[in-house]
């Protein structure tokens, strides 16, 4: 086994709206959590969408 440099947990968020009310809010919980958690945030990639994709959920790219 090998050891890896500690640098720490950085996360990029991804989060695409449908459409909900609650969704602004929804992504700062999601954040306060990634923070509490230890996560560094990087970056945050935002999306929206009218219907969940059936085959990829937020589209296929």
């Amino acid at each position: 086994m090998f050891e890896r440099p500690g640098g720490g947990d950085a996360a990029i968020m991804v989060s695409v709206d449908f459409g909900d009310n609650d969704y602004e809010e929804s992504l700062h919980e999601l954040r306060q959590l990634s923070i509490s958690a230890g996560l560094a945030i990087r970056g945050t990639i935002e999306g929206r969408r009218i219907t969940p994709d059936a085959k990829f959920f937020i589209g296929s790219g």
